[in-house]
């Protein structure tokens, strides 16, 4: 018998304290996968090189798994209803949970780096409303396809799911980061791309923007 180790983080309720000119905000998914992220920086990870893989279970009603190897390093998403329900909480339950075994007997022995292009890259958001079978691989594919020079990094910082979205549909907001090592790049650039991964989202998945 093996017992493993794990660290958990919970969040809930509200982000800051109401002052007089700041309203309050309640946590959300997008504040606990910066949490997740930081702490596997700090620990020398690269958060890109996981295997992004979506979860829904009896624990989270959405989340995300990240994986290497085959092996979970840790889920993160929100506890699901059932559950809070059981424990007679009313609000929502952000959660993530390590496993720290694995954590620690993966680090990195080396951190790596790479030399710093001159040329600034630029960031992107798009919300999109999609089914609830369209998945985050889905969308990275897509956008690699549809750009494959000058975009560098397609991530996801938040999923929304509710009533208020339609029946079997869920929001993604996803973040572009594209670049020319070599000169700057122009606003009709940028925005060309941009309205090619739109056109594509639209066409192969259904997507529409928010």
């Amino acid at each position: 018998y093996y017992e493993e180790n794990h660290l958990a983080l919970f969040i809930t309720g509200n982000k800051d304290t109401a002052n007089w000119n700041v309203s309050t905000q309640k946590s959300d998914f997008y504040e606990l996968k910066a949490y997740t992220d930081q702490l596997l920086k700090n620990l020398g990870y690269s958060v890109e090189k996981f295997k992004l893989e979506e979860i829904a279970n009896d624990i989270f009603d959405y989340g995300l798994s990240y994986q290497l190897a085959n092996k979970t390093f840790v889920n993160f998403g929100l506890v699901s209803k059932s559950l809070r329900k059981s424990f007679d909480i009313d609000g929502d339950v952000f959660y993530a949970d390590f496993n720290w075994d694995i954590l620690m007997n993966k680090l990195p022995k080396t951190k790596q780096f790479q030399a710093i292009s001159k040329f600034p890259e630029v960031s992107r958001d798009l919300a999109l409303l999609v089914d609830k079978s369209v998945k985050f691989s889905q969308i990275k594919e897509l956008a690699f396809k549809s750009e494959r020079k000058l975009l560098k990094k397609v991530s996801i910082f938040d999923i929304y799911e509710g009533e208020k979205l339609g029946v079997d549909k869920k929001s993604y907001a996803i973040n572009f980061i594209i670049q020319d090592e070599f000169k700057t790049l122009k606003d009709k650039q940028i925005d060309k791309i941009m309205n090619n991964l739109i056109r594509v989202y639209e066409k192969e998945l259904g997507a529409k923007l928010r």
